[in-house]
């Protein structure tokens, strides 16, 4: 998520392994849109919780 958006940041996100890159302002349901999504092809149930990767249940 970035304020200052740009095409050599958001390459850069990316090449650091961002899933996805959202600029500010977005609307909630853009994020929860992209999370879903994400969380989908990864496909194994995991979710992120405080930085850390935890079994949903």
């Amino acid at each position: 998520m970035t304020a200052y958006a740009t095409a050599q940041t958001a390459v850069e996100a990316m090449r650091k392994g961002a899933y996805d890159y959202l600029i500010k302002p977005f609307e909630m349901v853009e994020m929860k849109l992209k999370v879903k999504h994400h969380r989908a092809k990864r496909g194994d149930g995991k979710s992120l919780s405080n930085g850390r990767e935890s079994r949903s249940s």
